[in-house]
């Protein structure tokens, strides 16, 4: 009976360390999971990023086409306002 006792005492302590590696096992494979899954949401983001860079790029060439340098005469035209108190010429008094 004391043998039984003992052989039990040993099976159970085998038990508990098969089921302490188990538990080590897990949690090894959980985190390489969790490296690869971060890793490829990684790789998927930056990939996602280029592209709806590419998607929001503005085209404004379309918008020079047409256009002209306008027709302004260069002129001073604070010689031809008056100041508000007298005739003098706004260039003067600045």
């Amino acid at each position: 009976m004391q043998e039984l006792f003992s052989l039990m005492r040993e099976l159970f302590s085998l038990i508990q360390e098969l089921f302490s590696l188990i538990q080590e096992l897990f949690l090894e494979l959980v985190e390489a999971h969790t490296a690869r899954h971060a890793a490829r949401l990684d790789q998927t983001v930056d990939a996602a990023r280029v592209e709806l860079l590419h998607a929001s790029a503005v085209d404004i060439t379309h918008l020079d086409h047409g256009r002209e340098v306008p027709n302004v005469i260069k002129r001073n035209l604070g010689e031809q306002a008056a100041p508000f108190g007298g005739d003098e010429d706004t260039t003067k008094q600045s």
